[in-house]
């Protein structure tokens, strides 16, 4: 048994080394389709004064999921052709690319504020989570190829784009009494969007790996790393929270200077490269 296993992965790996061979990366373009899968923790930034005018005495952010598609078109420049190194297996080119992307965004945080409940006041806890679909992404990316095309190692940077105007959410609390489970829709009025900053600046960092399949076409697997930087400049919460805050003495006509909605997305892609 052990013997036909060791035979069945040398096959593989000489069939494998052959279809690579095949692969070698001459300069050109390319073209990458891809879907990506993951998560996104939520990173609120906001300073005591402008904490204070929401009537909130912390707020945190959260871990949420996302999925999206993703188009990127290059051209690469041959290590042979355009840097001289013939012959060589690890450094293979470089490549540039624009991507364009489409979809899913979330935002998951949690705040507190002292409430009075009954005849005391009481540490009362929001748990609040908002979905965005459509979110578009678009930037451009450096990719460094290597170990004859099999690996790569990109850095980018873009910026991201809220397009949707009905988020839905959903929160709950720690004093149910107080604030009860609620799901709902967000709607961004036209005044709304004028004031809003829509755009996040998004720096971002990946590993690929290139499995070919036949000349031209190859299997993309890989693992991306992006931050985003959103200055919104005013805040949206559902209207029962909206009308605590407004009790307590907040404006929402007034923008938040200090505030930040920065958020860290991270996952997997899986997709298909096509070369001409």
């Amino acid at each position: 048994m052990k013997r036909f296993t060791v035979l069945g992965l040398t096959v593989m790996c000489i069939f494998f080394a052959n279809i690579s061979s095949g692969y070698a990366l001459d300069s050109g373009f390319t073209l990458n389709l891809k879907a990506n899968f993951g998560g996104t923790y939520t990173q609120p930034k906001i300073d005591e004064t402008d904490l204070a005018s929401l009537g909130a005495n912390y707020m945190k952010g959260g871990l949420g999921f996302i999925i999206g598609g993703e188009l990127e078109v290059g051209y690469i420049f041959g290590a042979d052709k355009f840097f001289g190194l013939e012959n060589n297996n690890m450094f293979s080119g470089l490549g540039v690319f624009g991507y364009l992307g489409v979809g899913q965004g979330s935002s998951i945080q949690s705040s507190g504020s002292l409430v009075k409940v009954g005849e005391v006041e009481e540490q009362v806890d929001v748990y609040f989570s908002a979905f965005y679909t459509p979110v578009a992404d678009f930037g451009i990316t450096l990719k460094s190829f290597f170990f004859n095309n099999r690996f790569a190692v990109s850095l980018g940077i873009g910026a991201k784009m809220i397009a949707d105007t009905t988020p839905t959410y959903e929160f709950y609390s720690s004093h149910p009494e107080v604030f009860p489970q609620e799901v709902g829709t967000i709607i961004v009025t036209e005044e709304m969007i004028k004031q809003m900053n829509p755009l996040m600046l998004s720096i971002r960092g990946g590993l690929e790996y290139y499995q070919p399949i036949v000349d031209n076409f190859a299997l993309i697997l890989g693992g991306y790393l992006s931050y985003n930087i959103y200055d919104p400049k005013f805040i949206t919460m559902p209207p029962t929270l909206l009308e605590s805050a407004i009790a307590q003495g907040f404006d929402p006509s007034v923008p938040l200077k200090s505030f930040r909605l920065n958020s860290l997305d991270f996952g997997i892609s899986i997709g298909l490269s096509f070369r001409g």
